[in-house]
């Protein structure tokens, strides 16, 4: 009797921590403790997309799965866009066409109405855009144009006209001098991805006095006379990272009353009264290191000592560090996101 006692006292605590184990190790009879749902199939514009999770629980393997929804937007584009042109009555458009369903098509602006195109040499190997007769104050300037690149902007186009922005697209390599002089409602000019720019000829924005703010391509090298004389709700003027600029030409900045805040690449030449009556108790954004670079640079520049170039050579300076540096940080500038940024 006491054999059997003692028996079912060691039987029952047994089955008791079979029961137990079987509850935990199956994935079916405890509560699981599930990690974050991962997408294992990705959702299309054609085909729903498959999310996973498991149960983190030790022994237990129990997984589930749910569906995601078609995605409106989720196309996969073919590479080449093609282009539609404009026309004296009808504004240019690019399409391009999804790989997973062909009914299925993006569009977006090209070329504005109304604009016309001078060819560079005979035959075509180019073309420089004009105003023609396009009235629309947003002007889109197309990459192409009857399957060529549109390179230029020719001289005085859009002079003293009422245009209130501009996008040039990366094609263009020159924009001609006075080409957008005298547009005083201008006030924003948009430079395409990658763009391919070099040249800002002499006058291009003058008296463009509401644009107040402009990022310029790393690609440009010359900017010439007068380029954003009196330019007086100009503020900033940021030169991407990487710039190839070589030369300000004299008076480019002259009389930008507003002018807070400037970048200045390394290694070029500032032309005579390039920065004469701007706005003094500017930021120079300088993308020397330290001071002793500064003043190497500063004492090669003809006009910069004995000329009126003071706003410059006075203002308040910040140098580049990539890193953040171990004293005085907020001495220097670095790039974050495109835009010239304080360490501090």
């Amino acid at each position: 009797m006491k054999t059997r006692k003692l028996l079912a006292l060691m039987i029952v605590p047994a089955l008791l921590f079979v029961c137990v184990f079987t509850l935990t190790a199956c994935g079916a009879q405890h509560t699981h403790d599930w990690n974050y749902w991962e997408v294992t199939t990705t959702a299309t514009c054609t085909v729903t997309g498959v999310e996973t999770r498991t149960c983190t629980d030790a022994g237990c393997s129990k997984t589930e799965t749910r569906a995601i929804p078609i995605g409106a937007s989720a196309h996969v584009w073919g590479g080449t866009w093609v282009v539609t042109d404009n026309t004296a009555t009808a504004d240019g458009y690019e399409t391009c066409t999804c790989t997973l369903n062909p009914a299925h098509t993006a569009t977006k602006p090209g070329g504005t109405k109304g604009l016309e195109y001078d060819s560079i040499d005979t035959p075509a190997t180019a073309y420089r855009v004009n105003k023609g007769t396009a009235e629309n104050k947003n002007i889109v300037i197309p990459a192409t144009y009857k399957g060529l690149p549109v390179t230029g902007i020719v001289v005085g186009t859009f002079k003293d006209t009422t245009i209130e922005s501009v996008v040039i697209p990366a094609s263009v390599e020159e924009i001609e001098s006075k080409a957008f002089m005298g547009c005083t409602n201008l006030k924003s000019v948009t430079f395409a991805s990658g763009s391919q720019l070099k040249y800002i000829r002499d006058d291009v924005f003058e008296d463009c006095n509401k644009i107040e703010s402009i990022t310029i391509p790393s690609s440009l090298e010359y900017i010439g006379f007068r380029a954003f004389y009196q330019c007086k709700s100009l503020k900033t003027v940021i030169f991407e990272n990487g710039s190839k600029l070589q030369t300000i030409g004299g008076e480019a900045f002259s009389v930008c009353s507003a002018l807070v805040s400037i970048v200045i690449p390394k290694n070029i030449n500032i032309g005579k009264d390039a920065f004469n009556n701007s706005r003094a108790g500017i930021t120079v954004y300088s993308c020397y290191s330290n001071l002793l670079e500064w003043n190497v640079w500063v004492n090669d520049q003809e006009f910069l000592g004995g000329g009126k170039n003071y706003e410059l050579t006075n203002a308040t300076r910040k140098y580049y560090s990539e890193q953040a540096p171990a004293t005085n940080p907020s001495n220097y500038w670095r790039y974050v996101n495109g835009v010239p940024t304080v360490w501090a």
